[in-house]
């Protein structure tokens, strides 16, 4: 059932592809894709700290715990993603929690 069908009971086309909310079949590359794209621009965005961290050996600046939080919100996604079976969200998150992790990992054994 959509989560528009259970926000509203009454809607008579809930669940029916292109109507309230729910792709159609077409689309459904489309959303793919905004997904890789999201996922690309989320990982990218962590490769040059991990490039600085891995040349300086430094993580003076880096704060533990806000590592910590996201490093279990990206688990946390990531499992999320292989229950729901979305290959984005699986690639996504476990690209860069391995990015993450790597600059966690340094934090911990260098400060």
């Amino acid at each position: 059932m959509s989560w528009h069908a259970r926000a509203d009971p009454g809607r008579k086309h809930a669940g029916r592809p292109g109507v309230g909310g729910v792709p159609e079949a077409g689309s459904t590359a489309l959303l793919d894709d905004t997904g890789y794209l999201a996922a690309l621009c989320t990982t990218g965005a962590h490769v040059p700290q991990v490039i600085r961290v891995w040349r300086t050996r430094s993580t003076r600046d880096i704060a533990l715990r806000t590592l910590a939080v996201l490093v279990t919100g990206l688990s946390l996604r990531l499992v999320y993603g292989i229950w729901r079976g979305e290959v984005p969200l699986i690639a996504g998150n476990g690209a860069t929690l391995m990015l993450a992790s790597s600059i966690l990992c340094f934090k911990l054994r260098h400060g």
